[in-house]
């Protein structure tokens, strides 16, 4: 099923196209592309409507991906979380993830996650943003969190008994 944000906006053609699914860019005609609503193409292309039956210099990333992949809904309605089956060098995870920062499909903040951790997570599809689950785990990290707090507090007295033991 073809989104709605792809049908009030995307250019279609109806084309001839190679049958071999050639790499060669030209063996889809462009000379004998034509401009036609979305039931009538054989092509979606990248390039932006214009609203007045032209074609703007705008796009939207329209990508044949060879690969596997995965897109599942975020818990934030709109927003969605894409999983690639195919593994990258830090480096190059780096260079794509800068990449997709640089253009506004991922936010800054998502960049900042991976030059912190060395790594990017999304939650998962069981434990949304508030669910009950995150609130179990956010408490146990809390409760683990304070227990620390007062082993520190208790390793800090223990020093101090050790150092006035010293003195006496």
């Amino acid at each position: 099923m073809i989104p709605n944000f792809i049908l009030g906006s995307q250019v279609f053609y109806r084309s001839r196209v190679s049958e071999t699914g050639s790499d060669d860019p030209f063996k889809t005609y462009p000379e004998q592309r034509k401009k036609v609503t979305y039931d009538e193409a054989n092509l979606i292309s990248s390039r932006v409507d214009d609203g007045y039956g032209g074609v703007s210099s705008y796009h939207r990333p329209v990508l044949d991906i060879d690969l596997p992949i995965a897109v599942v809904p975020s818990s934030t309605l709109g927003h969605s979380h894409l999983f690639i089956n195919k593994e990258l060098t830090t480096d190059q995870y780096q260079r794509l993830l800068e990449v997709l920062r640089d253009t506004g499909i991922i936010e800054h903040g998502y960049m900042k996650q991976f030059n912190i951790l060395g790594e990017t997570c999304v939650r998962t599809p069981h434990a949304p943003k508030g669910s009950a689950l995150e609130k179990q785990i956010n408490e146990e990290f809390k409760q683990s969190s304070e227990k620390e707090d007062i082993r520190k507090q208790i390793d800090v007295l223990q020093a101090r008994l050790d150092a006035l033991e010293d003195t006496w």
